[in-house]
């Protein structure tokens, strides 16, 4: 999810573009393995193959979230802009 607004406005003859922002993101992972053995020869060929128990080799489940927020100013000098901003 992501929002911005921009705000006009001056200041004598300085005109400001404040741009601010803010993003949400979520993730999440299940991985419910499980170990696999198995000999290939040099031509390829896959014998002996040997699968483990379901969960054997692990059960992760994963979530993160992350905000990210911004802020922007473009000032405007005629000829000259200046745009600092942050993260």
């Amino acid at each position: 999810m992501q929002t911005d607004a921009i705000f006009r406005f001056g200041t004598g003859e300085i005109a400001h573009e404040l741009n601010f922002g803010v993003r949400y993101h979520e993730d999440e992972a299940s991985r419910f393995q499980q170990e696999e053995v198995f000999t290939q020869e040099a031509n390829g060929t896959i014998s002996d193959r040997e699968i483990g128990e379901p969960g054997g080799a692990g059960n992760r489940a994963e979530k993160t979230e992350a905000v990210a927020i911004f802020l922007r100013d473009t000032i405007d000098f005629g000829k000259l802009a200046l745009i600092p901003g942050a993260l």
